[in-house]
């Protein structure tokens, strides 16, 4: 029973990977623009409380945003994949490389023209799956290439008049 034990306690020893600045501007955006917004139109319309009360809280979005943006993270270890998120709440899941079942790649318009990504290492059990916010797209791909390359490669293909491969 011990070793089993040990095995499910064993910390994650690997480097996160940090998220590209792309990743920051979309963080400080959701945490300042509504309050900023909100602040403009009532300064317009002379509610004075209101865009008082929403300017403080835009200029508090700015050390949320940064520290959400901080908080931004995946890695591998060779033995463990990790995902960290969050800032008031934040939280990071571990999971063994065995356990990682599929990969999943979803991108909004903005994140597109950013070249980022929300990369989901799916699993069989607990939540499902654990997602990498706003990722560099090019390297969650080159990430959950290294990580399972049998289940990555056959999506990948060579880039036209390159010569060069899919990562190994």
């Amino acid at each position: 029973m011990e070793p089993v034990v040990d095995r499910a306690l064993t910390l994650f020893r690997g480097r996160l990977v940090r998220h590209p600045r792309a990743a920051l501007f979309r963080r400080l955006t959701r945490a300042v623009v509504p309050f900023a917004v909100v602040a403009g139109v009532a300064a317009y319309f002379d509610v004075t409380w209101l865009a008082a009360g929403a300017g403080i809280l835009a200029v508090l979005g700015v050390p949320l945003g940064i520290d959400r943006y901080r908080s931004l993270g995946h890695g591998y270890d060779g033995e463990r994949v990790s995902v960290r998120s969050g800032s008031l709440s934040r939280s990071q899941a571990t999971v063994e490389r065995s356990a990682v079942i599929g990969w999943s790649w979803t991108q909004t318009l903005f994140q597109r023209r950013s070249s980022l990504a929300s990369l989901q290492v799916t699993v069989g059990a607990g939540a499902g799956g654990y997602t990498a916010q706003d990722a560099a797209f090019d390297d969650s791909v080159g990430f959950a290439a290294r990580i399972t390359p049998e289940m990555v490669r056959p999506f990948l293909e060579e880039a036209p008049g390159t010569g060069n491969a899919p990562p190994q």
